[in-house]
């Protein structure tokens, strides 16, 4: 009998009859965790504790995955834990709104978007953003879709797109 526990599919072998079986999820869990700052406080601490997952292992683990990215970048997670009370996790990358306001030079949007000017980006950086995002697409938006939810992003926080 042969068994790769690896990954969400685990394959058995057995008597020449194979097997394709999934490991039971017990919750997806998103979160939003400043890069390299995962501490077992809240907001991951109470969402991996409550499945009975390892806390310090994901914290070790995603401090040291985002050791080199800019300190308090936003970064999604997305943490699935299986009914074994092991977890795997995938990371994207930082949402629009944060790289349209590092581009804009601002720390906050536009109290009243669409009326009131809080900066401004170009089209090189909107491309910019955009094709970082395609990423985290996985090919289901087409680059110019992307452009143009980035600038309804910016637009929405009141942050003018110029050529």
């Amino acid at each position: 009998r042969h068994d790769t526990g690896t990954g969400p599919f685990s394959i058995r072998a057995a008597a020449g009859v194979i097997q394709i079986m999934s490991r039971p999820v017990l919750a997806k869990i998103k979160l939003m965790i400043s890069a390299g700052a995962a501490k077992p406080a809240p907001p991951v601490g109470p969402a991996l504790g409550q499945h009975g997952l390892n806390i310090m292992e994901f914290c070790k683990a995603f401090n040291a995955k985002t050791a080199d990215l800019i300190p308090d970048a936003p970064i999604p997670v997305v943490i699935t834990a299986y009914k074994d009370k092991s977890f795997e996790w995938e990371m994207k990358s930082p949402p629009v709104t944060y790289f349209v306001k590092k581009a804009a030079g601002v720390g906050g949007g536009g109290q009243r978007p669409g009326h009131e000017v809080k900066g401004t980006v170009s089209l090189k950086h909107v491309y910019h953003i955009a094709k970082v995002k395609e990423q985290d697409a996985g090919g289901l938006l087409s680059l110019k879709q992307l452009c143009r939810g980035v600038i309804a992003t910016a637009k929405s926080a009141g942050i003018r797109v110029v050529r």
